[in-house]
């Protein structure tokens, strides 16, 4: 039976081989499984040629006949997908192994900070500073500060932040227009800044360059929160450490710590060594005087460096324009903090009256103490009651010396006039009290 129905097979193939063609396809489609996987029935090789394969439709979600014994030929396995397609990557996914959080890098926040100023030391037309500093909580200075003003435009405003705390000139430093008579008016500073440690205080350096013009009164904000309120010197760097609980922080205290001899009389604070403008000349200008007659005494000048030393003599060059005097200028500079005040330069007040000194090294002064001859000793009251002193070829102060008071015993009460180059108060408490 089986021979007569292989025999039956292919006579019909001989009569009619596109039916049986037909037939054969159908057979082999319903012998596809579900998910369009093929059976292990072998394709009929009757005249065709190996790799002949008739298409059939696939089922959905399969693969047609075609597809299946190519995949065979290859030596692939078969699979529910026709193929796998490559992944192409963006390009931040390519570089993901380099992002910040792949690398573990501390993270930039963004902050703004606001410094109002509200006054200065009494210049009735500008403000100015040399340069303002923000500190982190590493005591490290803030770096890629920017900074503009809330109100109207200044294209000086970048050089407080650009690193340079002291300034070679007046054309380097930032000057800015203000009234401190127009007790509304303040000035305000936007800092912009990203960090990744918190910012804690700020240090602000004055101008050599008009003097009474540097910031006084300020108070400071950061992201919208007060964190300081205070004054700042007009001589030295003035640190304000920030107070998170809301209450206005006081000043960093300033440290005066003994220095080896290349560095005498270094000023710190606690973050570190503060810059001073050393002085290399004095000059003093009588304006005004007691006499009636022309004529000015003086019986003392001394300068105190910060540890309230006087500086000697030697170190200094003294000249004087005046020519009406009765023994050399440079007696009233002696290293001798007190002279004998029967004997005071005299000398004349006209119009080129100056004193000028010249130090042979540059030196750090905090203050300048001035003693006038007493009326007692000399008999006419010839102090000077107005002068003006210039430190480097700037003028820093210009006013009125107090008067000799006399009192009942007969006595006179003559007390040394300062001026002190500084405001930090452990400063002033070094003067010699002999000289007071």
């Amino acid at each position: 039976m089986k021979s007569l129905s292989n025999f039956n097979v292919i006579f019909f193939y001989l009569l009619n081989p596109l039916e049986f063609f037909s037939i054969e396809t159908k057979k082999q489609n319903l012998s596809m499984t579900s998910t369009g996987s093929l059976t292990s029935r072998p394709l009929p090789r009757m005249g065709l040629r190996s790799n002949a394969v008739p298409y059939v439709k696939p089922n959905k979600g399969g693969v047609t006949l075609r597809q299946q014994h190519k995949r065979r030929n290859s030596g692939e396995n078969n699979s529910k997908e026709v193929f796998s397609p490559v992944k192409i990557l963006s390009p931040s996914k390519l570089l993901s192994p380099f992002n910040d959080k792949n690398l573990n890098l501390p993270k930039l926040l963004t902050y703004e900070m606001k410094v109002r100023i509200l006054s200065n030391f009494g210049n009735p037309d500008y403000l100015t500073t040399s340069e303002i500093d923000v500190l982190d909580e590493n005591k490290s200075t803030i770096q890629n500060l920017s900074c503009f003003l809330t109100k109207g435009k200044d294209e000086t405003i970048s050089r407080i932040v650009n690193q340079q705390m002291i300034k070679g000139s007046i054309g380097e430093t930032w000057v800015h227009s203000f009234s401190p008579e127009k007790s509304s008016e303040s000035v305000e500073i936007n800092f912009h800044f990203r960090s990744a440690s918190k910012p804690t205080a700020i240090r602000i350096f004055p101008s050599s360059y008009l003097v009474n013009a540097n910031i006084n009164e300020f108070i400071v904000l950061l992201n919208g929160k007060f964190v300081f309120r205070g004054n700042a010197s007009d001589s030295f760097c003035t640190s304000a450490k920030f107070d998170f609980t809301c209450n206005y922080a006081t000043s960093v205290a300033m440290q005066i710590k003994s220095e080896d001899k290349a560095l005498p009389h270094v000023l710190r604070d606690r973050h570190g060594i503060l810059p001073f403008n050393l002085t290399t000349s004095f000059s003093f200008s009588v304006l005004e005087g007691y006499s009636e007659d022309g004529i000015v005494g003086i019986r003392k000048i001394v300068f105190f460096d910060t540890s309230g030393n006087p500086i000697k003599s030697s170190q200094m060059e003294i000249t004087s324009n005046n020519v009406v005097s009765s023994f050399p200028v440079s007696r009233i500079f002696k290293d001798e903090l007190t002279v004998v005040t029967e004997h005071p330069w005299r000398g004349s007040f006209n119009e080129n009256n100056s004193i000028n000194v010249i130090f042979k090294y540059p030196a750090v002064i905090a203050a300048v103490g001035f003693l006038m001859p007493s009326i007692i000793s000399t008999e006419n009251e010839i102090g000077v009651k107005k002068m003006a002193v210039k430190i480097n070829g700037v003028m820093r102060w210009a006013g009125k010396l107090p008067k000799e008071k006399l009192l009942n015993d007969g006595t006179s009460e003559n007390r040394a006039f300062f001026v002190f180059l500084t405001n930090h108060r452990e400063t002033r408490k070094t003067i010699p009290e002999s000289f007071r």
